[in-house]
């Protein structure tokens, strides 16, 4: 979360809306602290379920499971749920709109995967095995295991 939350303040992750809505800018290194301890103490387990309805996106869940754990699953974890005390977050938690235009920023290099400008992780993927991949890793929200 502080990650996050500083390449925001610097300018290096760009989202209008958190320009717009908050004082990112003006906040100092504890607030940050003590925003990341708070959204580190949120048991996710026991979230609202509202809050967690994660949909099931379309595509070819196959070869997107492929994809997952060829070049996903080391880090975010077989389930999804990530590492937090890494820093690497959970994926399985976010919607798929979200993770579309977080792999299209990757690939268009405004922002950087993995903390390494070098890392080609999505340079060749086509949308349709973002799709694909994002119909996986959307199978894996909690309120879509069978």
């Amino acid at each position: 979360m502080i990650k996050q939350i500083e390449a925001y303040i610097k300018e290096e992750r760009i989202n209008p809306r958190m320009l717009i809505t908050s004082s990112l800018h003006s906040i100092s290194e504890e607030d940050i602290d003590d925003i990341a301890a708070y959204y580190e103490s949120i048991n996710l387990d026991k979230i609202n379920p509202v809050l967690n309805n994660i949909p099931l996106w379309p595509g070819d869940m196959e070869l997107g499971k492929e994809l997952y754990n060829g070049d996903c699953k080391s880090c975010h974890r077989k389930n999804g749920m990530g590492r937090s005390r890494k820093g690497i977050p959970a994926l399985a938690l976010q919607y798929p709109r979200y993770l579309f235009r977080q792999i299209k920023m990757f690939q268009w290099d405004k922002r950087v995967h993995d903390d390494d400008p070098e890392d080609e992780t999505f340079d060749e993927l086509k949308d349709k095995e973002i799709e694909a991949l994002l119909a996986y890793i959307s199978s894996l929200a909690p309120n879509n295991k069978k």
